[in-house]
């Protein structure tokens, strides 16, 4: 049995997010007593209803940004009641930083401006319906003398006996940093969660209280990240840890504690690809509900760190066929390219596994490992099912091409019906044959070579009219081919590294990472999403 963690042993920094309903609890204020102050001046400001009217007769505190209300007191002198117009003044004696809280005392609508100086104008606050802050702490939170509290407010509730604690009365909006304390104990001060983003009359749940370690993972698609203007759903985004940016010693064996969230707090799908903390390298897919277009605001939340964890890395729940997933190959596995009877794993299902026909060793990849191919080698998905001949297509893949074949070097295809391919002068295709006259369509690229030894991401799509390929996350040809597909019945096979059905002069001779066939025509916003997000260079996360 693996003995649970004190999570509250010494001083430890971890981010919390989620959602919940707003159950009833009793939080509390604190405003008494006096504090030595020096200095002088005021803060003034205005406080408005939602409608945008004077807030007049709310009462008004000014709160230390560092106060904790357990701890600490406040004088009355930081008190203040609006007049008619919804103004506010209060006389300070020091130069430092505040809270501004508001509270209407008739219907106890709540507002907070955070930061604000004295001889500086708080910006206008507007009151709204509060919500709450749900906290569920481990079972070695002290019960009699542990407290959590929302730092720079006058927010605080007791620990109770069954581990969950609720913060009501909050204003909604970005809030402070969330800590666990207990009374005279100053050894003992645990950040549980900042940057909450309390909704009005709802709450966010803290879920993770035994997970010690996070960090943020922005998303920035404006065009000084990943140029991406649509908003995408279903998406998964890939996560690169290096010993540059995540402390593997940190962890769990494997990474079995890795969970992430959204900024409200809702725990993310994911799939780890691979985890070698010894190289300092892990690739983590993160199903991404709703990728915002133009937007750097977007975050996600990784925590780690709690060794009694088990993992949930679900590769089926990441590539969902909802999402209209029919195959994602990653050609992670240390297969040593030696016997006929080693499986690619097909992460969306357990179905539609890869053969291994690759007689000489090697791998080399562009997102963890990949499939190095040497000329006769190739990995086939024997009698592959009917998911991977759909009426609407996309179909992509990482390659790296080091030689080219006399006819070209097919990358991916299924049987005789569709290929992505580099022609023999270098470009890429997507081609589709009609049967049974094999009459082929073909779009292909006649501005950019890949036989350049570097790393190219193609995709091509067919949407029940047109085939469009896509060069690095570029659209590159566009040709109409009237559908329905008509496909080979005799051919079955999906085949990487070689020719549909065995046509001499097509092998692959370099590299190939990350297929991936979806029953689904992506977007040009996806696909270019997708070559932003996986290349060497990411420009969709910047961890925080």
């Amino acid at each position: 049995m693996i003995q649970k963690p004190n999570f509250f042993a010494g001083m430890v920094f971890v981010a919390l997010f989620a959602v919940a309903l707003l159950p009833h609890c009793s939080s509390q204020d604190r405003l008494a007593g006096t504090a030595t102050q020096s200095g002088n001046g005021m803060v003034a400001g205005m406080i408005v209803n939602a409608d945008g009217s004077p807030a007049a007769l709310a009462r008004v505190r000014l709160v230390p940004v560092v106060f904790d209300p357990v701890a600490g007191q406040l004088s009355d002198s930081l008190s203040a009641i609006t007049d008619s117009a919804g103004k506010f003044g209060i006389t300070v004696t020091d130069s430092g930083v505040y809270n501004v809280e508001a509270v209407h005392r008739s219907d106890f609508t709540r507002g907070l401006v955070r930061g604000v100086r004295a001889g500086v104008p708080a910006p206008t606050d507007t009151l709204h319906v509060p919500g709450a802050i749900v906290v569920d702490l481990p079972d070695t939170a002290d019960t009699l003398n542990g407290y959590v509290y929302l730092q720079g407010t006058t927010r605080f509730a007791p620990v109770t006996g069954n581990g969950r604690i609720t913060l009501d009365s909050i204003p909604p909006g970005l809030m402070p940093t969330l800590y666990y304390a207990v009374r005279n104990s100053a050894s003992v001060k645990v950040m549980l969660a900042e940057s909450l983003l309390v909704p009005s009359g709802g709450s966010i749940r803290a879920p993770y209280p035994a997970w010690p370690f996070f960090r943020k993972i922005s998303l920035n698609t404006t065009a000084s990240g990943a140029g991406v203007a649509g908003t995408l759903t279903g998406f998964p985004v890939l996560v690169r840890l290096t010993s540059s940016n995540f402390n593997f010693g940190e962890a769990a064996p494997n990474g079995a504690d890795l969970r992430f969230a959204k900024a409200d707090g809702t725990p993310l799908p994911y799939e780890i690809e691979r985890w070698d903390a010894t190289a300092g390298a892990a690739e983590i897919w993160v199903l991404v509900d709703t990728v915002v277009g133009n937007s750097s605001a977007q975050f996600l939340t990784m925590y780690w760190g709690n060794v009694g964890a088990t993992s949930v890395s679900n590769s089926a729940a990441v590539f969902d066929t909802v999402y209209g997933w029919a195959a994602v190959w990653h050609l992670e596995e240390e297969a040593p390219g030696v016997t006929a009877d080693t499986l690619y794993k097909n992460a969306v299902e357990h179905a539609d596994y890869g053969n291994d026909r690759v007689v000489s060793a090697g791998k080399s990849g562009l997102i963890g490992r990949g499939q190095s191919f040497s000329k006769g080698d190739k990995i086939q998905v024997a009698g592959a099912s009917r998911r991977l001949k759909p009426q609407t297509l996309t179909v992509s893949a990482w390659v790296k091409l080091s030689a080219l074949d006399s006819a070209g070097s097919d990358a991916v295809s299924m049987g005789d019906n569709y290929i992505l391919r580099l022609n023999k002068d270098g470009f890429a295709e997507f081609d589709f044959f009609s049967v049974p006259d094999s009459t082929m369509t073909i779009s292909a690229d006649s501005i950019n070579k890949c036989d350049d030894s570097a790393w190219h991401y193609l995709a091509g799509t067919y949407d029940g009219g047109n085939l469009k390929l896509y060069v690095d996350g570029v659209l590159r040809a566009q040709v109409p081919f009237a559908g329905p597909v008509p496909y080979n019945p005799g051919h079955n096979d999906f085949i990487m590294g070689s020719h549909g059905f065995g046509m001499p002069g097509y092998d692959f001779t370099g590299s190939i990472d990350e297929v991936e066939c979806a029953a689904a025509v992506r977007s040009a916003d996806w696909i270019r999403l997708c070559f932003m997000n996986q290349r060497q260079q990411n420009a969709l996360l910047t961890f925080k």
